[in-house]
């Protein structure tokens, strides 16, 4: 299902919802930069397998 925005996908799937509250803060307040970009579980698995990369990368 297609939702207007990473909230509403948190909001409105519990799947997701649970998804995002298992990934680190740092990846979290990532996707929430990418709020608008993200509509979908997929995009959600896809923006955080990419911002946990570049955590690995480049760590705070």
């Amino acid at each position: 299902m297609r939702y207007e925005n990473l909230s509403e996908l948190i909001r409105g799937s519990s799947s997701s919802r649970q998804y995002f509250l298992s990934l680190s803060t740092g990846t979290q307040l990532s996707l929430h930069a990418q709020n608008d970009q993200i509509h979908t579980a997929e995009d959600l698995r896809r923006y955080a397998a990419a911002a946990k990369s570049y955590h690995r990368v480049f760590p705070r």
